[in-house]
């Protein structure tokens, strides 16, 4: 009898033991120290308590009439279901699983998300802007439910929240003017989306990581500089390429003869002097090469390009562009045709284009340009777009010596006209627009809608036009069609068969226990 007492003495010790051990646990895992060893502490005392309970069960059933006894138990098993809900809290937060039960997985990261964000290897911070208004609540939630999922899969993105009404400065300094916008940044490359979908940050995080392409100006013929920040200069767009991953140099292709291979755009911005017929030669063997070239003439210069130009099926014209519905005309209370087209709207824009298609809200505006004109017949073989069109109402101007501007029936061309034309044949790609002065600083600063023209054909000459696709998750409404006969058979079951159970389940239990 002594020897069992004994026993019972040990087997109690240990089970008192048992629940130390999990409470340090949960001690070590609420202060956050030593949380690997917080683990082991709470699984041996969890294991220890639940060996301890089923030698004790016996027992505890004979003295079941000990109401001490009973409090005791409920206590213990109280303790013991917060120590194994802490548990689970804790490996949950440690190792988080989600599954998603919709059909069209409409919570569920794309393939092509999952490929990209885990080959992240850099960190990328994404500081979303949003303020305290209703009209940011709803957008902040959605957001921060979308990107919780990136940072689920990579440690490398962080994201941040930042009040930019409560931190104006901070907005400023990453040119956020309005709510809803969220800025990726990656060392000194920045990337700012507005569409917040799967589909924009995505390829934001693209343009982030990519490794940068070389642009590069060709020089000598008092072309715009990109080292200048005049007003007509290309410094601004030079910046702007610089954050969007693109290099820019300036190349005197008359000293090196060819337009090198890590060039993967050549640009021509403006040249005010003729080129020489080599480096005519030079533009040519890189389209030649499956090149991108980028050609910006601007009026009253020499057109000795058309030769070139000639095998993919365009010429720039000698004509002047007169655009009589400009609103340019409105701003400025002029009465006379303004010679500024610009431009707006889906007659503008070829909105099939991938350069313009997400520009039809976009203004641009082109201080002074020739038409565009197709050469008949094309070559074969070729891909071309017209995606830069003026009003109807426009003229292409032959008469450049009379000081008063008028439409010449059966001399100048009616519009629409074209501004600019690309054309794709075998890998080449070529844009030729009308005009160099557009994409100036004094015309990017503040008409984004240039500045996004000029980024948009070079990422489609340099062929990141398109990162990724990914369509949108149509929500599939689900209905239920029941036959009546069926409704009225679960109305019976809910509303009377389980409750009237439940509620012979509980007189039969307390008739049980009164007899006890």
């Amino acid at each position: 009898m002594e020897v069992r007492q004994g026993r019972e003495l040990w087997i109690d010790i240990a089970g008192l033991v048992a629940l130390l051990i999990v409470v340090a646990g949960i001690v070590l895992r609420w202060q956050k120290a030593y949380e690997k060893y917080a683990v082991y502490l709470l699984a041996v005392g969890i294991l220890g308590l639940l060996l301890y309970f089923l030698y004790q069960a016996p027992v505890w059933y004979r003295t079941i009439q000990n109401l001490r006894l009973i409090w005791l138990q409920q206590v213990v098993y109280i303790i013991l279901i917060l120590g194994i809900l802490g548990l689970v809290n804790f490996l949950g937060y440690r190792h988080n699983f989600t599954y998603d039960t919709t059909k069209e997985k409409r919570h569920t990261l794309s393939s092509e998300t999952v490929k990209i964000v885990r080959e992240i290897r850099e960190p990328v911070r994404v500081l979303g802007f949003f303020g305290e208004g209703e009209s940011d609540r709803e957008p902040k939630r959605e957001f921060e439910d979308l990107i919780s999922k990136y940072t689920a899969l990579s440690p490398k993105i962080q994201y941040e929240h930042i009040n930019y009404t409560l931190k104006p400065s901070v907005a400023k300094q990453y040119d956020v003017t309005m709510g809803g916008t969220v800025v990726l940044q990656r060392g000194d490359r920045k990337v700012r989306i507005t569409n917040l979908t799967e589909d924009a940050l995505t390829n934001g995080l693209v343009e982030l990581t990519e490794s940068p392409l070389e642009v590069c100006f060709i020089t000598g013929h008092k072309e715009k500089s990109i080292d200048s920040f005049e007003e007509d200069g290309y410094g601004d767009i030079s910046r702007l390429l610089a954050q969007k991953g693109f290099t820019t140099r300036s190349l005197v292709l008359a000293q090196v003869g060819k337009v090198p291979d890590d060039c993967a755009v050549a640009v021509l911005p403006g040249p005010k002097n003729p080129l020489l017929p080599k480096e005519w030669e030079a533009i040519g063997s890189r389209l030649e090469e499956r090149g991108s070239v980028f050609l910006l003439l601007d009026p009253f210069t020499d057109r000795k390009g058309n030769e070139v130009l000639a095998h993919y099926g365009v010429r720039i014209g000698e004509e002047l562009v007169i655009d009589p519905e400009s609103i340019l005309r409105t701003l400025f209370q002029q009465t006379q045709a303004a010679i500024f087209p610009i431009l707006q709207g889906e007659d503008s824009y070829d909105t099939q284009f991938e350069v313009v298609k997400e520009m039809i809200d976009e203004i641009t505006i082109f201080p002074i340009a020739s038409p565009i004109w197709f050469t008949s017949p094309a070559p074969e073989g070729l891909t071309s777009f017209s995606f830069l069109k003026t009003s109807a109402s426009s003229w292409a101007e032959t008469d450049l010596v009379t000081e008063t501007v008028k439409f010449d029936e059966g001399k100048d061309a009616r519009g629409p006209l074209n501004l600019s034309v690309a054309v794709e044949k075998d890998g080449k790609r070529l844009i030729v627009l009308g005009d160099s002065d557009f994409a100036t600083n004094a015309h990017t600063k503040n008409l984004p809608g240039n500045a996004t023209l000029f980024l948009n054909s070079i990422r489609w000459l340099a062929k990141r036009e398109k990162y990724i696709s990914i369509p949108a998750k149509q929500e599939e409404t689900q209905l239920l069609n029941m036959p009546m006969g069926h409704a009225r058979q679960v109305v019976l079951i809910f509303l009377f068969l389980i409750p009237i159970l439940f509620l012979f389940w509980g007189i039969t239990m307390w008739w049980v226990r009164r007899k006890l």
